[in-house]
């Protein structure tokens, strides 16, 4: 019995390690590159274009950012909380039916399981469309990103309109992907 345990953290701990630390992590430093790469590349080519994106889209991002992740926390925070008294009353529904029946109190129990499930689905539903919020946070904001260039290109008479506004849509699209990617392994660390 001992040697199948031994024989089972031999082979799964090592497999575990790299799938929820080694591999999250080397994804996370890889866009992290590419995300320093095509800022870097943005700054080269026109570093006042650059000052300006970084001076209205990455408040914005932040500010939405910010907001939206401490609403999922405290979602989390209030799930957890009614998630066991939730199952509390699963278990008293199937080990105590008798003296519930007994008692009369079918609805006093269902009535208490009813609410606490509708309120549990509600913050389950507003965790869903919360969680989808950063990704169009960051389309809202790469669009705000190419008003932003096009007003700049007015100003200025800049001829290179076509060329800042292509640079900035392929850097918002590989930039939207690394966020997504890092938010997906951000859960495993």
């Amino acid at each position: 019995n001992h040697s199948s345990v031994l024989y089972r953290n031999i082979g799964s701990i090592p497999n575990l390690f790299i799938s929820y630390s080694i591999l999250p992590l080397s994804t996370i430093l890889m866009e992290a590159f590419v995300f320093v790469s095509i800022i870097g590349a943005i700054a080269v080519f026109n570093f006042d274009v650059f000052l300006l994106l970084i001076l209205t889209v990455v408040p914005t991002f932040l500010l939405f950012y910010y907001i939206v992740r401490n609403k999922i926390q405290y979602i989390g925070s209030q799930t957890n909380e009614l998630n066991p008294k939730v199952l509390k009353y699963v278990f008293q529904a199937i080990y105590g039916y008798i003296d519930t029946v007994l008692l009369n109190k079918e609805t006093y129990f269902l009535k208490k399981y009813t609410d606490l499930l509708d309120k549990l689905n509600k913050l389950r539903v507003t965790s869903y469309v919360l969680n989808l919020m950063p990704s169009r946070v960051l389309e809202t904001v790469a669009v705000m990103g190419i008003a932003v260039l096009i007003l700049f290109s007015i100003l200025m008479n800049d001829g290179n309109v076509l060329q800042l506004i292509t640079i900035f849509a392929v850097a918002a699209y590989r930039i939207q992907q690394s966020c997504c990617r890092y938010r997906s392994f951000q859960r495993t660390f």
